[in-house]
């Protein structure tokens, strides 16, 4: 556990004690780790003691062998392919047969988002986006109409990049449609209003937009622009995030397309701050935070309020609502492992054609390989499941008491773990030649 959590525990015993009868080592115990640096990350396991986890581990948070670029010159330009944008060419009153069809299905867990990525010509973005966020009730609550609503939706998919295999704007229609399955729960109504859950829509659909298909620790040691802009610091998460506002607000196109036009400005400010602070989230370097974070505040589903060990409560703070918001994005974006088997292992082979893609660049540049190889699809996935998703997404399934999709986490991992030497993974992924 992390040190956060081991200080509860120990805060705990510490009640149960007799006030003359205070054990010393325990008092320093806990002053020890609240002078940690790490205060919630994990400490050390079989997996994190395992060398191979352990690069894995460190490649998807931080990369590894980071080094400044000398030349600061790589140009990603064979990643940027987006869909065109048109204002105004979407009649969503006369959607194809098949289309709407597919739309019907969107409240299922095992939605085939990439049916509707086939059947849209690589266009889910708008067309499960407008379904979603109108049955949220952005028209009302945003007072746009719906032309301002489609203008949106297909300016902001035109910023997603379709040469991306795994981060594009499919993966976007995926996160969208998984953030907004759990907004139908009832431990989300109970804490959330209205508005909360259109902010996580938004940040939702937006979490990726114009995504190079380039980690950023490749990006810092390129000397990427986008690195120097924001300091090495979670670099994709705030280019997301205000390409998110910049596209909407301060394009040519903004009087026809900015869903936020007509919110107060005291409004307008919330939501931002909400959706800012969503995209972040998804940086991985903070990913044990927030996930400790949820475990230490101890809330529970069938209240709205903040829960104690004793039973009391309070009533739910912001930072809390914040903090549900944030772990909702976050098992949104990584849901993947918790689908059915074959739209999981359709995203595994797009996410590590991505990385491998990025690991021949890397080859071809002599740059510090910044990611573990992934030679190995089954064997990434378990890793990755072990080491970040099983936690993160069974506690937050818990906290929505979506038992089925925790059953689903457990089936699709027993799939990836099955395969070993003597039972080989027969789909074989052809390795990228990257050319510049």
């Amino acid at each position: 556990d992390a040190p956060i959590i081991k200080i509860q525990s120990m805060l705990r015993s510490l009640q149960d004690s007799s006030p003359q009868q205070l054990p010393a080592q325990l008092i320093e115990n806990v002053m020890a780790m609240l002078r940690s640096s790490e205060l919630y990350n994990p400490g050390s396991n079989n997996l994190t003691e395992d060398p191979e986890a352990l690069g894995f581990m460190d490649g998807l948070m931080e990369g590894r062998g980071t080094r400044p670029s000398v030349t600061g010159d790589t140009v990603l330009s064979h990643r940027e392919s987006t869909v065109a944008f048109n204002s105004g060419t979407y009649p969503m009153q006369t959607l194809p047969t098949l289309i709407k069809e597919n739309l019907n299905k969107r409240k299922e867990w095992d939605y085939d988002i990439l049916e509707l990525e086939r059947l849209s010509s690589h266009r889910p973005l708008f067309y499960l986006g407008f379904d979603i966020l109108v049955e949220f009730g952005i028209l009302n609550l945003f007072k746009i109409e719906e032309t301002t609503l489609r203008n949106w939706l297909g300016l902001i998919e035109s910023h997603y990049r379709t040469s991306n295999t795994y981060h594009n704007s499919t993966h976007a229609a995926d996160v969208l449609q998984a953030s907004a399955y759990f907004c139908r729960s009832q431990c989300m109504e109970n804490f959330l209003d209205p508005t909360d859950f259109l902010a996580l829509l938004i940040a939702s659909i937006c979490h990726d937009i114009d995504h190079p298909g380039r980690t950023n620790a490749f990006l810092c040691n390129v000397g990427h622009e986008l690195a120097i802009m924001y300091n090495d610091s979670a670099v994709l998460e705030n280019h997301h995030s205000a390409t998110t506002f910049k596209v909407t607000c301060q394009s040519p196109e903004a009087k026809n397309v900015n869903i936020f036009q007509n919110l107060e400005p005291e409004n307008f400010k919330l939501i931002r701050k909400s959706v800012i602070s969503m995209i972040l989230a998804t940086d991985m370097t903070q990913h044990f935070e927030h996930y400790n974070k949820f475990l230490a505040v101890n809330l529970k589903c069938g209240s709205s309020e903040d829960g104690g060990e004793d039973g009391s409560s309070t009533p739910v703070s912001q930072e809390n609502k914040s903090l549900i918001l944030r772990m909702a994005i976050k098992c949104a974006d990584i849901s993947n492992p918790s689908r059915n088997i074959s739209l999981a292992t359709a995203w595994a082979h797009r996410i590590v054609l991505e990385y491998r893609d990025q690991i021949a660049e890397e080859k071809s540049k002599k740059l510090p390989l910044s990611l573990p190889p992934f030679d190995d699809v089954p064997k990434s996935q378990v890793l990755f499941v072990n080491l970040f998703a099983m936690e993160l997404l069974s506690t937050y399934y818990d906290f929505l008491e979506f038992g089925h999709l925790t059953d689903q986490l457990n089936e699709t991992f027993v799939y990836w773990d099955s395969f070993n030497k003597n039972n080989p993974y027969p789909h074989a992924l052809t390795l990228p030649t990257y050319s510049s």
